[in-house]
């Protein structure tokens, strides 16, 4: 019977959660239940498909198992999901999640459709006319976020999302990390999330309850039900139910049933199914009711284990039946009938007899016109049982071969996973080097199926059989396919952060590669794993002896100077302004692998050089952005164009040229190089961090920083992500935003860093997020020292931390800050001090925009007070002629800070009316271009001029009016 029994509050609890998602959406919801093996999590969960349907929900149901690999249980569930929506008759509906999927990821779809097949029929003809070109492998993070992206389209009021993720204990880290991204989702709503795993075979500290743990940190409303054996009551109900019989009558068979089977209902219900099969329970026609023999009953042996049980009574089964299941078994949890068919070919079965009889028996669920499901893990684990250890390997090894040899050759790559997961198993019995580089070739294309589809573990398992059925002759008899497989191996096994595996695949390409070209890729893999693992030197030294092998020399550290930069610089000036963009824009593009490889690694070491050599990276940017002139234009060499840039603004201070050339290269990728977008997230962040804001409203920029966070993950490049978010935090605090949100944001921001595993910011970010904390009067916070986990407990302790390892550019931004809060709560002298500490490093970036106005205002405020007035007066004087060159390329950003520079100047040289001038001006500035805190710090500084000339009903009004912007502002 359907009926669940014992378990009224359990069900009732998860009834709630849902009745919570669909009357407030919001944060997300979480029930977890956990239990042995057969006590009914599963029941449980299902009982919520009633009141779903009632509200046009839809249900995503992801069980994980013991044969399949995890990082491909999500895509399989969805995809299936997917595939049901394409039956439906309810057009509207379709139309509508259509364009929702559409809203949540944009271009991105194509990625999608390479991960989701059945959305490639969903969308219809939707980009089908635009090329999509999947970019090389670079992330295993970019399908969890289009993955999360696409369940937040389909969760809406109207219909409601369950996504049900089913014995978490066979999921990986991996499988966890794209879980929890889905559920912390903070765009998602309307989405419940119900989980389940077996608590007999998970350790309570393990990795599922750690997932759970830190979900509830984000966040995350989390309700925990445990599920122990039912009762004898329960199982008293059910078998009177089952037996059409007075609960009166059933309590003594239902006693000795629990005793038996200790309330395990799988066991139970499994239990009282082999006593009618055994004749123990039989029905009368004399008295038309069930009858039972207690005493025979009593003396049934049963095993204490469910799988061993359930095996038992499936040896009964005809040899037909039981032959047809073993091969089932081979198949996995969840099996289509058409792989099936091919399988079983050669044995004689009746395949849809034998699978209505287990149906009947209660084995098997259809789930789909062609797919049936084990009905429990114990089931399918009982069904395996049947092979013999010792034949298993020999099985798998057949059934995958019939598959292989049964399915049209243009239909292989749709099975290609069932054919190679099976023969894998087998893959000690191959004798002949002919059959081992056969299947080797099986998994080469296996590999690339799932990378297509960012499976990346899956794909690491096929590359690493084909690299291990290599013979030793492969150089002379299979050079090919062994450099493809060693290549994709060490490119996967670099992905996935596999260290200990990674050095042995990637020496051999290395070794052996018969030609230069043929060991680039080996190459590039192996400066990579160098430069992610810390050794930053080597992959330095490693990358500069490649380039070398081009025929790219640099010279020595000691020969690159101020003079050598700035001619680097004038010279690719010079080649490009012989260019129009337009020119630029229409020219071929760079398509000579060899000189593609060279960018390549141009690029991968300006983000070498930034940690150990910065004085090299105009150089390596001004040379690819020459020979790309040359050559023709590729993505890696965009990147040069846009180092270009930035070094002309920070190095030459030529604002122009750098905003240009910087808008350009972010056109290039958009415009003209096919897979450009993908690394538009990167080109942005540059962008707005470091140029923009020279020409465009500040608060704009700060806005693209904030969007660009969600179009990095969506590509996978989760450092951009969290490089976005935290300027972003940076640069709104000095656009005024309202300092409760960005409290909230930074607090977010802390959360992603931990979550998504990017804690490099972490330590400015710390010290940023004490600012809003402080200006907010929270200054003895310890909230943003959190992520340490008592580490670095304070400001002080993060900036020694950041003295004693070198890390100089958390000290700068750590003075910076220092010098913003001394300057607000009126502490000059130190204000000064932190100005002096920051000076030696400025480098044209908004921080250094904003250390010039501090210390001006306090150079002028000191100047007042101190007896070296003409010290203070130079270093004022030299801020307003900073902001002057600053203004002829921005009113909207530079004019109220210019303004009010000069109208302390003016206070101090006691030019009265010229100060009340430019004060009211600088407010007014401030006022239309939405600065609501520097609106707020010119009324106050023009009321202290005020009162010192003796006005003090005028400072009065100007006071309140600066305290009632601070107030807007959140600063109290």
């Amino acid at each position: 019977p359907d009926s669940f029994y014992g378990r009224r509050s359990e069900v009732s609890m998860v009834l709630h959660s849902l009745d919570t998602v669909l009357k407030f959406g919001g944060k997300p919801v979480v029930t977890v239940v956990s239990g042995y093996a057969g006590t009914g999590k599963t029941t449980l969960l299902r009982q919520i498909d009633k009141p779903l349907g009632a509200a046009k929900g839809y249900m995503i149901c992801c069980k994980f198992d013991r044969t399949s690999p995890p990082d491909t249980v999500l895509v399989i569930a969805i995809d299936a999901f997917v595939g049901g929506l394409l039956n439906s008759d309810n057009l509207e509906a379709k139309a509508d999640m259509r364009l929702r999927i559409e809203g949540a990821v944009g271009d991105h779809v194509r990625g999608l459709k390479e991960i989701i097949p059945n959305l490639r029929i969903f969308m219809e003809e939707r980009y089908t006319d635009t090329k999509y070109e999947s970019s090389e492998v670079t992330t295993k993070d970019a399908g969890s976020f289009l993955l999360s992206k696409l369940i937040c389209a389909i969760s809406s009021k109207s219909h409601p999302t369950v996504m049900m993720f089913e014995d978490l204990q066979w999921a990986d880290e991996n499988a966890l990390d794209t879980i929890q991204t889905i559920i912390m989702d903070k765009t998602t709503r309307y989405c419940l999330f119900l989980c389940s795993y077996r608590d007999n075979d998970s350790d309570p500290k393990d990795h599922v309850t750690a997932m759970f743990d830190r979900i509830q940190v984000q966040g995350a409303q989390l309700l925990n039900i445990r599920l122990g054996s039912s009762e004898k009551e329960a199982v008293n109900s059910l078998v009177s139910e089952t037996l059409c019989l007075p609960l009166s009558l059933c309590r003594p068979l239902s006693a000795i049933v629990h005793k038996k089977t200790g309330g395990v209902m799988l066991f139970v219900t499994n239990f009282v199914n082999s006593l009618h099969e055994e004749g123990l329970i039989e029905f009368s026609l004399s008295t038309c009711r069930w009858e039972f023999d207690l005493e025979k009953i009593k003396l049934r042996d049963i095993s204490g284990d469910i799988a061993e049980h359930l095996t038992e009574r499936i040896s009964r089964l005809p040899k037909l039946v039981l032959a047809g299941m073993k091969i089932a078994a081979c198949l996995g949890a969840t099996f289509d009938i058409t792989i099936l068919e091919r399988a079983i070919t050669g044995n004689g079965i009746e395949v849809h007899d034998f699978l209505s009889l287990l149906m009947e028996s209660g084995f098997l669920v259809k789930i789909s016109p062609h797919q049936y499901n084990w009905s429990h893990d114990q089931v399918h684990q009982a069904a395996y049982n049947l092979i013999p250890a010792a034949k298993r390997e020999s099985s798998h090894l057949l059934i995958g071969s019939r598959i292989f040899l049964n399915t049209p050759t243009h239909e292989v790559n749709e099975v290609i996973l069932e054919i190679v997961q099976n023969m894998n198993v087998g893959v000690r019995l191959l004798k002949s080097q002919e059959q081992k580089n056969e299947l080797a070739q099986l998994n080469l294309i296996a590999g690339k199926k799932s990378v297509a589809a960012s499976s990346f573990h899956s794909a690491c398992t096929y590359f690493m059989v084909g690299v291990e059925l290599l013979g030793d002759k492969w150089r002379e008899e299979n050079y090919d396919l062994a450099m493809q497989l060693f290549n994709t191996a060490s490119e996967v096994l670099f992905i996935t952060g596999d260290v200990a595996r990674f050095s042995a695949v990637v020496d051999k390409p290395l070794i052996f590669a018969k030609t230069f070209e043929d060991g680039l890729h080996a190459k590039y893999s192996l400066v990579r794993f160098l430069a992610s693992t810390g050794r930053m030197e080597e992959a330095l030294e490693k990358n500069f002896s490649i380039l070398g092998e081009f025929g790219e020399l640099f010279p020595a550290q000691a020969d690159v100077n101020p003079d050598l930069i700035y001619e680097e610089l004038m010279s690719t000036k010079a080649i490009l302004n012989n260019f129009t963009q337009e020119e630029i824009l229409e020219s071929e593009v760079l398509v000579d692998p060899r000189k593609k490889w060279l960018m390549k690694f141009m690029n991968i070491m300006l983000s070498i050089l930034f940690s150990t050599k910065p004085e090299y990276i105009p150089l390596v940017g001004c040379r690819m952005a020459r020979q790309s002139c040359e050559i023709g234009w590729c993505i890696d060499s965009v990147f040069g164009l846009g180092v270009y840039g930035h070094s002309s603004i920070s190095i030459l201070h030529d604002v122009d040229e750098g905003y240009k050339w910087v808008k350009f290269a972010t056109s290039l990728l958009d415009r003209k190089l096919n897979g450009g977008k993908k690394f538009l997230p990167k080109m942005r962040t540059l962008y707005h961090t470091f140029i923009s804001f020279w020409k465009e409203p500040f608060q704009a920029t700060s806005a693209v920083l904030s969007d660009n966070h969600e179009e990095a993950l969506l590509v996978g490049d989760v450092e951009m992500a969290i490089s976005s978010t935290f300027n972003y935090c940076r640069q709104s605090l000095l656009c005024g935003q309202n300092l409760k949100i960005a409290d909230e944001d930074c607090s977010e921001l802390t959360s992603k860093m931990t979550q998504l595993k990017q804690i490099q910011f972490s330590l400015s970010h710390a010290s940023h997020h004490l600012i809003v904390l402080t200006l907010m009067g929270q200054k003895r916070s310890s909230r943003p020292f959190d992520i340490f986990n008592g580490d670095i407990q304070n400001e002080d302790e993060l900036l020694q931390y950041a003295l004693s390892t070198g890390k100089t550019g958390v000290v700068q931004a750590i003075h910076s800050n220092r010098l913003f809060l001394a300057f607000w709560f009126k502490r000059y002298n130190e204000a000064a001090e932190m100005a002096e500490n920051y000076r030696s490093r400025q480098m044209m970036r908004f921080i250094d925009v904003y250390h010039a106005f501090y210390e001006g205002l306090t150079s002028f405020a000191l100047s007042r007070r101190s007896l070296d007035k003409p010290k203070w007066m130079a270093l004022g004087n030299e801020a307003i002629n900073s902001f002057e060159k600053w203004l002829e390329h921005s009113t909207w950003n530079f004019e109220n800070k210019h303004l009010l520079l000069l109208a302390e100047r003016h206070h101090v040289s006691g030019e009265v009316e010229s100060a009340k001038e430019k004060y009211e001006a600088s407010i007014a500035s401030a006022r239309k271009h939405h600065f609501l805190h520097e609106e707020g710090l010119a009324m106050e500084l023009y009321g202290s001029f005020l009162k010192s000339n003796g006005d003090v009903a005028e400072a009065t009004v100007q006071f309140a009016n600066a305290r009632e912007r601070y107030e807007q502002w959140g600063a109290s």
